[in-house]
């Protein structure tokens, strides 16, 4: 295990500035996941750490050693590819040997090692087979197999699950993130996935225009987002313009009462399930933050119910979860309906643009 740290690290393509300014640091053991649209400098950020790209300034260490200008092969780290980066000509056992083979380790030692991580991934009775013949989950488990063989100091995996289809993404989803506990090695993990990233992280970094946008405990950056950038892009949001009120904030839906009032203008974001909806003539448990709207779409997802509703010139959206429905007392919504909607002042968070 060791931790990574980056400092101050920019990385220039000519004219075009991929990464800024970035400063980060890993704690031993921890599965970091950077997360953001394409283009914003994730990939690239990984490759630095790998040795695969040199930064333009800054520096990068590695268990506490500056590895900023040393060689990949010299920074004791394993990358894992999105599209596998298998041998076709050789076996499975042949390819999860390949990187110790090369290091020149003796033919016992390797096949201790090679049984080892088939036997963590349970590919042991594959070990004989050509990977041409595998399944892409299977071929996913070899390439895992080739980086942990290596027993290195920290993985790196660029988008390792981009190549699977839906449902085999959330199987290696799970494994991958148990095989990090078992392991206990410190891995950086780059995604694009909101999803992925909030299921498998100890910590997210959402990235954008090459910086950090938001560091933080997946629940934190989900929850409490810090920028509109941020809400968006983890999950939808509602947002609102907001002016300062002695309730809390005037807002286009009128007075809300916040957790602590507004000092400034600011922007409101609400996420579509925190918005609690009940019929317009019913009662109600709340006489503050109460807007009437109306339905004016439904889309059903199988788990829930997304309403897409109309409160004045403001379009809200809110999610209902179709097991809720079961609950004695639970209201199922129509086209054109008129609804009340409960905006929970603690689930009205204050972000920047």
């Amino acid at each position: 295990m060791a931790k990574v740290r980056l400092e101050h690290v920019w990385k220039r393509f000519g004219k075009v500035v991929a990464v800024k300014d970035f400063n980060l640091e890993t704690e031993d053991g921890e599965f970091v996941v950077f997360v953001g649209p394409s283009g914003c400098g994730k990939t690239t950020t990984l490759r630095m750490i790998a040795g695969l790209e040199l930064p333009t300034e800054g520096q990068i260490f590695l268990g506490g050693e500056d590895v900023t200008f040393k060689r990949a092969s010299a920074r004791d780290i394993a990358f894992v590819f999105q599209m596998f980066a298998l041998y076709p000509h050789m076996s499975v056992r042949q390819n999860i040997a390949f990187p110790l083979v090369s290091q020149g380790m003796p033919r016992a030692e390797i096949d201790a090692r090679v049984a080892q991580a088939a036997a963590t991934l349970q590919i042991t009775h594959l070990l004989k087979s050509s990977v041409s013949g595998l399944t892409s989950g299977d071929r996913q488990r070899v390439a895992l197999g080739r980086a942990i063989v290596r027993q290195p100091l920290a993985f790196m995996m660029d988008e390792p699950l981009g190549a699977l289809d839906a449902e085999f993404r959330e199987l290696m989803c799970l494994e991958l993130r148990a095989l990090h506990d078992r392991l206990g090695a410190t891995t950086v993990y780059v995604t694009h996935d909101q999803e992925e990233a909030l299921v498998m992280s100890d910590r997210i970094a959402v990235m954008r225009s090459g910086r950090i946008e938001q560091v933080g405990l997946p629940d934190e950056v989900y929850e409490r987002p810090k920028t509109r950038f941020v809400a968006a892009f983890l999950g939808r949001s509602n947002f609102l313009p907001a002016r300062p009120h002695p309730l809390g904030a005037e807002t286009p839906l009128g007075p809300l009462r916040l957790k602590a009032p507004l000092a400034r203008e600011a922007l409101l974001a609400i996420r579509p399930e925190k918005i609690r909806l009940y019929p317009a003539q019913g009662g109600v448990p709340a006489r503050e933050n109460l807007v009437r709207a109306v339905v004016e779409e439904i889309v059903y997802t199988g788990a829930e119910n997304q309403y897409y509703l109309r409160a004045g010139e403001v379009r809200l959206l809110a999610y209902t979860l179709n097991q809720d429905l079961q609950e004695p007392g639970a209201e199922e919504f129509g086209y054109g309906e008129e609804v009340l909607c409960y905006l929970p002042p603690e689930n009205l968070v204050v972000v920047h643009e």
